[in-house]
Parts: structure tokens; sequence; C-alpha cells
């Protein structure tokens, strides 16, 4: 089973804040489950871990584990693996949660052309959504 998780903003005139969008995807084999998430205003960073916090939620609610996770954020990605340290006071609670939610399940960086489906969510749900 392996899941996939993407953020997206719309940004503002200053362009370091904006209305954010996140996505997730499960996908065992040919079954899928997906959804967006329109999540007000907030950074890019937050957009990417509400996809993956989301997900996660998911992945709990329906008592799923042994998953490989992806997402195309180095930076949340290596905050998650300790790798990068986490200095934004906005980010803090988020890789919190986050790391309490993973468990035992794989995290891993790939390109942004690997997460194509994830980011196609994103992108349909800023356009639809905000």
């Amino acid at each position: 089973m392996k899941m996939f998780f993407d953020g997206g903003i719309k940004f503002d005139a200053d362009r370091k804040k904006g209305k954010i969008v996140s996505a997730f995807i499960i996908r065992d084999g040919t079954n899928i489950i997906s959804q967006d998430f329109s999540l007000g205003y907030g950074t890019t960073p937050e957009a990417e871990y509400h996809g993956l916090i989301l997900g996660l939620k998911k992945l709990v609610e329906l008592n799923i584990s042994d998953v490989e996770i992806f997402g195309d954020s180095q930076l949340i990605i290596y905050q998650i693996l300790g790798k990068y340290s986490c200095d934004s006071e906005n980010l803090k609670p988020l890789l919190s949660e986050a790391k309490k939610l993973i468990g035992n399940n794989k995290i891993s960086w790939i390109p942004r052309e690997l997460n194509g489906e994830a980011d196609a969510i994103c992108k349909g749900g800023l356009r639809c959504n905000i």
C-alpha cells in the first residue's frame, strides 16, 4: 500500500502566504482513496504538512498500517526523518502531529514528477475550491 501527499497555494500579492489546498492519495493496487481539502490561509509548507497529516489520519481511521508514504517536499520529509531541524513556530506543531501519526509507516521523498496525481488533485482544488 502506498500514500502520496501534496500541498498547494494560491499566493496573495506579497507571495508569502495565500489560500492553501492539501491532498492525499492512498493506493492499494487499483483501489484508490483520494481527497483534497481547502484549508484557508497559510504557507506552502503548512499545506504540505496538512496533506500528510490528513492522509495519516485517514490511514488510522481505516486501520491501515505498513504503508509507504511519498511526498515531493524535501523540507517536510527531511524534517520528519530528522535530517532537517524545524525552526519555524508555525510548523513545529504540524511536525509533532505528523510524527505521532506516522507510526511504523515508511516515508520517502520523491521528485515532483513522480507525485503527479497528488499534485493534480491540489491544482484542481486550487481552481475549484478557492
